[in-house]
């Protein structure tokens, strides 16, 4: 019960407008997870551990567009570099063979999918795509899919 008042703490913190805004400040995925790793409740949230589980993807599971949803996205894809489950590994996996998200966050997505599997994902800034490529790679090996099915 602690955890649980301790986790909807957490995110009654990260839904405030000044949350979002510095959030939307980051220049870069490495620069987007020092921002994160500062914001109020997030430790809170990756002290829980698979227990916040849900409460991370729940904050990748908006539809709409707009500013708050993309930190929302970015700050959920930070506590999934922290936090590893069955789970959250699929939803990764789909979301980087989808191409779920768009700017910083499809490098976000694809660096904790690779994390999830054990694989170092070896810098963010990568404008080649290399990082991107290679999550999707191994997402349709976690998936069982063959790359040309979707």
């Amino acid at each position: 019960m602690k955890n649980d008042e301790s986790i909807q703490s957490a995110v009654e913190q990260l839904s405030r407008p000044e949350v979002h805004l510095r959030v939307t400040l980051a220049s870069s995925p490495e620069a987007a997870l020092v921002i994160c790793s500062r914001l109020p409740g997030v430790k809170q949230l990756v002290e829980a551990g698979s227990e916040a589980a849900n409460t991370a993807l729940q904050l990748l599971q908006t539809d709409d567009e707009s500013m708050k949803s993309d930190s929302l996205s970015t700050i959920g894809l930070y506590l999934l570099h922290h936090i590893n489950t069955p789970e959250t590994k699929r939803v990764l996996a789909e979301a980087v063979v989808n191409d779920r998200f768009h700017g910083l966050n499809r490098d976000l997505a694809a660096s904790a999918f690779l994390q999830s599997t054990g694989d170092e994902p070896h810098g963010l800034d990568d404008d080649e795509g290399k990082l991107v490529t290679r999550a999707k790679q191994r997402a349709f090996k976690t998936l069982g899919q063959d790359k040309d099915q979707i």
